[in-house]
């Protein structure tokens, strides 16, 4: 008697355990013999790429923008003006540089604008 209570009290440990983990989501599976189980989905830690993706584009949009509106010319001043005086600054100056894209982006602005 004592065994088959410790086997059921390990049976009911084993699916209260099972079905914890199963707090973020279930996959549901039908096994060879017809039975559905069920199993706790991956949780991991999960990276935000579509979050950075879309930090980079309106960083890439402001530029474009900047680079519209001020012009050539007045933009790579306003760009020489950061300074170089601390760590910011210089990572600004870096972000900000007009590269073949933002040039690219701006003249395609440019040609829609008008």
């Amino acid at each position: 008697m004592i065994v088959s209570d410790q086997n059921f009290q390990a049976r009911l440990t084993r699916i209260m355990r099972r079905r914890g983990g199963m707090t973020a989501g279930a996959i549901y599976r039908i096994d060879g013999t017809g039975l559905v189980r069920a199993t706790a989905a991956p949780v991991g830690p999960v990276f935000p790429f579509g979050r950075l993706a879309m930090l980079v584009a309106l960083a890439v949009a402001f530029k474009v923008t900047c680079y519209v509106v001020m012009g050539g010319v007045a933009y790579g001043q306003m760009v020489a003006e950061i300074g170089n005086d601390n760590p910011f600054a210089r990572a600004a100056v870096w972000l900000f540089q007009p590269d073949d894209l933002t040039r690219f982006l701006a003249s395609f602005v440019n040609d829609v604008l008008r």
